[in-house]
C-alpha cells in the first residue's frame, strides 16, 4: 500500500510541476528581471535595455510581447534606456534569485523561462518537504501525500510556480529555517537559511530578527545566547544596507511612492517627498480589502491570551507563529498589499509547525 501511494503521489507531483511549467505568468516583473541578468555582463544601459528587449521579442513572439508591454507606462519603460536602468535598482537587490536565473541561462535555458525555474523547482520542494514532515510527524503516508498534493493544485501555489518572482525561493528559505528551528537544528545552518533569504528578499531581515529576538529572551535567558542572537542579528541588517547600497536602491519611499501613488518612469533621478497624510490615505483605504488576511495575527494573539503567555512562547511555535504575526503586521505597515504571493508564506510556516508541535501545544493546554 506504501508504495503504491509513492508512486501516486510521484505521479500527481510531476503533473502538478509539468502543468505549471507549460503556463509561465510572463508578468512585466520578468522583465526587468531579465535586464538585471543581462546588466551582470557590465554592458552600457543602452545595450543592456536594447538586447533585453530584443531577447524578449525573440522568445516570446511579438503576440506576448505586445502584451506584456501594454500601457503608458510599460511602454514609456520600453522606449527609454535611462527609464528602464533605473527601474532595475527595484529588482537587482533580489540577488540570490538573480543569481539562479543567470545559472540556468548559462546552462542553455532560455531566458524568460530562466526567470520561472527558480520559481518551479521552489514551489516543488515546498510540496515535497510538506510531505515529509508531515509523514514523519502524521505517521501517515497517504494523509500525508493527499495534503501535499492538495496544496500544489491550490491556485495560490500554481501561481507562485508560475510567476517570474523571488517568491517561492523566498517561501522555501523561511519554511526549511522554520522547520530546521523546530527540530532544534544546527544554528549555522539556521542562519544560513536565513541569510539565503535574506539575499534572494531583503524584507525577509523582518522576520528573521524577530525569531531570533524571541528567541533570545525565551527561558534560560544567558548572555552567550542573547549575544550569538544580537551578532546574527546585526550581520543580517548590514547584508540588507550593503546590498541596498551597492546596487543603489531607491529606498522604501521611493518605492511606497511608485507603488501606491504614481507610477515613476525615474523612480532614482525624481524628486519624491512622501507626506505622512498620503501614507495614512493609501493604508486606510487598502486596509478593508484586506480585513480578512488579519485572521492570521488576530488567531495568534487570540491563542496567546487564552494560553499563559510565557507558556506559549517557551515553545518553540510560539515563538515562530508569534514572529509570523509580527512580521505580517509589520510588513502590512510598510507595503500595504496583501497579495497571495506575499503573504503565503506565513500561513505554510504557522500551519505546518503547529502540525510538528501540536502534541507540546496540546500539554500546555491540559497545564493550565
Amino acid at each position: 500500500m506504501k508504495i503504491i501511494t509513492y508512486i501516486l503521489f510521484s505521479l500527481f507531483f510531476v503533473a502538478g510541476i509539468i502543468y505549471a511549467g507549460n503556463r509561465p505568468g510572463n508578468n512585466w516583473d520578468m522583465i526587468c528581471y531579465m535586464g538585471a541578468v543581462v546588466k551582470t555582463e557590465a554592458t552600457p544601459p543602452e545595450e543592456v535595455h536594447r538586447t533585453t528587449y530584443e531577447i524578449l521579442k525573440k522568445e516570446l513572439g511579438e503576440k506576448n510581447y505586445t502584451i506584456i508591454n501594454a500601457g503608458d507606462y510599460r511602454q514609456s519603460i520600453e522606449r527609454d534606456s535611462k527609464a528602464f536602468d533605473e527601474s532595475l535598482a527595484f529588482y537587482e537587490i533580489k540577488v540570490f534569485y538573480i543569481l539562479l536565473i543567470s545559472l540556468f541561462y548559462k546552462l542553455g535555458c532560455s531566458l524568460s523561462f530562466s526567470t520561472v525555474l527558480p520559481s518551479l523547482i521552489a514551489v516543488g520542494l515546498i510540496v515535497l518537504l510538506v510531505f515529509f514532515v508531515l509523514n514523519r510527524t502524521l505517521k501517515d503516508t497517504f494523509i500525508a501525500g493527499i495534503i501535499a498534493i492538495l496544496l500544489l493544485f491550490t491556485p495560490q501555489m500554481q501561481l507562485l510556480a508560475r510567476l517570474s518572482t523571488p517568491d517561492a525561493l523566498s517561501t522555501l528559505f523561511l519554511l526549511v529555517t522554520a522547520v530546521l528551528f523546530i527540530y532544534k537544528s544546527n544554528w549555522v545552518l539556521v542562519f544560513s537559511l536565513m541569510l539565503l533569504s535574506i539575499l534572494t528578499r531583503t524584507d525577509n531581515v523582518i522576520w528573521c530578527t524577530l525569531l531570533l529576538f524571541l528567541f533570545a529572551i525565551n527561558r534560560p535567558v544567558t548572555i552567550k545566547k542573547m549575544a550569538v542572537c544580537l551578532f546574527a542579528s546585526l550581520l543580517l541588517l548590514f547584508v540588507v544596507v550593503s546590498i541596498n547600497s551597492v546596487y543603489n536602491n531607491a529606498g522604501w519611499e521611493v518605492l511606497f511612492y511608485h507603488s501606491f501613488i504614481e507610477r515613476q518612469p525615474f523612480p532614482l533621478s525624481a524628486t519624491i517627498s512622501l507626506t505622512l497624510k498620503e501614507y495614512a490615505f493609501i493604508l486606510i483605504r487598502n486596509t478593508p480589502q484586506y480585513l480578512s488576511w488579519f485572521l492570521l495575527p488576530i488567531l495568534v494573539f487570540y491563542t496567546v491570551w487564552k494560553a499563559k503567555w510565557n507558556a506559549f512562547l517557551t515553545t518553540r511555535l510560539g515563538m515562530i507563529v508569534t514572529a509570523c504575526a509580527l512580521a505580517f503586521i509589520l510588513k502590512y505597515l510598510l507595503f500595504p498589499m496583501l497579495s497571495a504571493r506575499y503573504s503565503i508564506v506565513f500561513l505554510l510556516i504557522g500551519s505546518l509547525t503547529f502540525v510538528i508541535e501540536r502534541e507540546k501545544l496540546l500539554l500546555l493546554k491540559r497545564s493550565k
